[in-house]
């Protein structure tokens, strides 16, 4: 067996944050590791002599390469040694291409600069962003046997299904001085040699590719000794101040923060009290606030816009003109008598729909990011086609608009210059039909926001015995209004009691002139609540809150690769434990990789978890020890070889001790008697 790792960043990229490479660091990974093989392989570039000091000072296999940005996925290239000068020419042309964070290189760029492609180990992101296209993996054909994950469970997973490529789970690690843990990403290869053939061979066959020496496809190499972790439900048992958080801290560091959930000691219980609860509840839930509100955000603009005021001097202004006019009929001369003189313009308006329409069947045309999918489900030729009908239509209104608004020029002018000759005013010109569309408008919003502002339900969600519910209703005072609209304006009390309830255009429209931001405006007309009640349909207790927050947390565990939980059962009792807990937590771990810090033994014990790990601190050498094993195991081990007796662990850790346990068992006994 050799453990390989093919994917290691020695040099900052404009794909990177900045780092230095240490040469140390990188020897000492290697030997932490124990790997036999490894590859050099930044994003888009080759450092020839960097490679050279990297492979003189280490006693392994390295293998040049380079990660390429290709068609908005990655893929790595990897080659052998003895091609050095060719692969760094290569490499050369590839650096050209990419000159920026956005860049990236097509597939017949890619053949033409590595034209020898066929020849090298080519190992795409696969289930790992950015991942490599489909359609652009199907143009590699056998060329691309394996595909990179980034986690064990997609790695097991993609293992068991035989119509995927091969799994490689590598470290993608930048090799820095500041590198404090190392990662345990590195897989297994069941080979004799490590020569770029004997890898390629094995990267075809799913039977000689592992996470663990073993060749268990349910445990993992967890800490950088070489301990091993069970891919489903963990439990860590030690007495106080032995390790069991240092340890979960350890794993943390070896894994993504993105990859991670860690619930923490103490936190379900700190999120429990009733003000933060309905704060936490609150912002969790923000979403169903913003999907509500997003219509009403939508409009507001709009709405903002009209200005009755405006619409009504028109008016006025129109009925003075044609009272004058009317009044002065005697004093037409020739100019007024003129056909020009009372001549109304076309007032055009720009079709904005169609110019929309236009750029999205072009947006559809243009993307490469879905390109695979948009021509999937719709023919690119009848896009075209569409398009071009589209663009013959908007040319002729575009000409027609054009015209119109050239006339309508011409016409202002020659009014301007038929009324400076006359004695007679011209009639004003208006624009009846938007004046009465804004009036329109304005009664519909009133109508409606009338009913919105009405209580109603609009939202429900369950959880277990719990339920969630969201209601909107109006708000009854201006200090409620201003708190949900984040408004840190000055006194709004005479505006919200003058018009909140009778005139909501009105009270939109004097909030404006408070300078009052649109978004908070929209969040001004309606107050979102949250309510969590039990199957009872009762407002839920302190302790019910914490096992409302457990349960959600655990839910959204299911999104991770790995769960941390530190010592949860605070809040609990055995009977709740038993029946929820530990089969919400079993669940997760058919999905989740699940490590539990407890010292409750229902927890700990009656969950039968797949490994029991151990932890102490040694005093007489001031270090921590972990030990691991299997629960139906008799004894633990550690990287040493040591070996502790499981019994003692667990009645230590969970009964107090034996004398502890016989005596409570004796208890029991007599009681039952």
């Amino acid at each position: 067996m050799k453990r390989v790792d093919l994917h290691i960043h020695t040099v900052p990229t404009i794909k990177d944050s900045s780092f230095t490479f240490d040469i140390d660091k990188m020897t000492l990974y290697v030997q932490t590791l124990n790997l036999d093989a490894i590859a050099i392989t930044n994003h888009n570039i080759f450092d020839k002599n960097q490679f050279e000091e990297i492979n003189d000072k280490l006693k392994i296999t390295v293998f040049p390469g380079v990660e390429v940005d290709l068609e908005n996925g990655h893929l790595l290239v990897i080659s052998n040694a003895d091609k050095l000068d060719k692969f760094d020419e290569q490499c050369k042309l590839l650096k050209e291409k990419i000159d920026d964070n956005k860049s990236y290189i097509t597939y017949d760029e890619f053949i033409n600069i590595f034209d020898n492609y066929e020849e090298y180990l080519l190992i795409p992101h696969y289930k790992k962003k950015p991942a490599i296209q489909q359609s652009i993996l199907k143009k590699f054909g056998k060329n691309i046997t394996c595909g990179e994950v980034d986690n064990i469970k997609k790695f097991c997973v993609l293992k068991k299904q035989q119509d995927e490529l091969v799994p490689i789970l590598s470290s993608d690690i930048r090799i820095k001085k500041d590198l404090k843990t190392f990662p345990t990403r590195f897989t297994f290869l069941d080979i004799n040699d490590t020569s770029l053939k004997s890898i390629k061979y094995a990267l075809k066959d799913k039977d000689k590719v592992f996470i663990n020496e073993s060749k268990s496809d349910n445990e993992f190499m967890f800490t950088s000794d070489g301990l091993i972790a069970s891919t489903k439900l963990n439990v860590i048992i030690g007495k106080r101040s032995s390790g069991k958080t240092h340890t979960l801290n350890m794993i943390k560091n070896t894994f993504d923060t993105s990859e991670i959930k860690y619930i923490k000691q103490f936190e379900i219980t700190e999120k429990s009290g009733q003000e933060k609860f309905d704060k936490i509840t609150k912002i969790e839930y923000e979403k169903i606030t913003n999907e509500y509100m997003t219509p009403i955000a939508n409009i507001m603009p709009c709405i903002l816009e009209i200005d009755l005021d405006a619409d009504n001097t028109e008016l006025e202004n129109y009925h003075s003109s044609l009272i004058n006019r009317a009044l002065n009929s005697e004093r037409n001369d020739i100019f007024s008598k003129s056909s020009m003189f009372n001549e109304i313009t076309f007032d055009v308006k720009t079709n904005n729909e169609l110019i929309e329409l236009i750029n999205a069947i072009k947006a559809l045309l243009d993307n490469d990011t879905y390109k695979e999918i948009i021509e999937k489900n719709i023919d690119k030729n009848s896009l075209r086609k569409l398009l071009l009908e589209l663009v013959k239509i908007y040319r002729s209104k575009y000409l027609d608009e054009k015209l119109k608004n050239e006339i309508d020029k011409l016409i202002n002018k020659v009014q301007k210059k038929l009324e400076l000759k006359s004695s007679i005013e011209t009639i004003s010109q208006i624009d009846f039909y938007s004046i009465m569309k804004n009036r329109l408008i304005v009664k519909r919003f009133n109508g409606d926001f009338d009913k919105i502002k009405e209580k109603k339900k609009i939202f429900e969600e369950d959880y277990q015995r719990f339920k969630v519910i969201a209601t909107k209703e109006p708000y009854n005072t201006v200090t409620e209004m201003k708190k949900g609209a984040n408004i840190d304006s000055g006194s709004l009390r005479d505006l919200f009691e003058k018009y909140y309830r009778i005139d909501t255009f009105k009270y939109v429209q004097e909030l404006k002139k408070y300078g009052i931001s649109t978004e908070s405006i929209s969040k001004s007309i309606i107050e979102m609540n949250y309510n969590v009640i039990n199957d009872k349909g009762s407002e839920i207790s302190g302790g019910e809150k914490a096992e409302f927050n457990l349960l959600k947390e655990l839910d959204d565990a299911k999104n991770y690769d790995v769960l941390l939980l530190d010592e949860p059962e605070s809040s609990f009792d055995n009977p709740y434990i038993k029946e929820n807990i530990n089969t919400l937590i079993k669940d997760i771990s058919n999905k989740t990789t699940v490590f539990i810090v407890t010292h409750n033994n229902t927890l700990g014990v009656s969950n039968k978890a797949d490994k029991l790990i151990y932890t102490m601190y040694n005093d007489i050498e001031q270090k921590y020890e972990i030990y691991v094993g299997n629960f139906t195991d008799s004894t633990l081990k550690n990287k040493d070889g040591k070996t502790i007796s499981t019994y003692d662990a667990l009645v230590n850790c969970m009964e107090a001790g034996i004398s502890t346990y016989e005596e409570r068992r004796k208890i029991y006994e007599n009681i039952k008697m």
